[in-house]
């Protein structure tokens, strides 16, 4: 089973109000870098 962090909780909300924001916005977002954003989504 896989474990959600806050950075996880976090990033689901943020696409649960626009899932169409690109994975920039989200990393700038999140303070985080995209590669680690997108892995995360992927």
């Amino acid at each position: 089973m896989i474990k959600l962090d806050s950075i996880d909780w976090q990033l689901l909300n943020l696409l649960q109000v626009d899932s169409k924001r690109n994975v920039k916005a989200l990393a700038v977002e999140l303070g985080l870098t995209k590669t680690p954003v997108y892995e995360r989504i992927k």
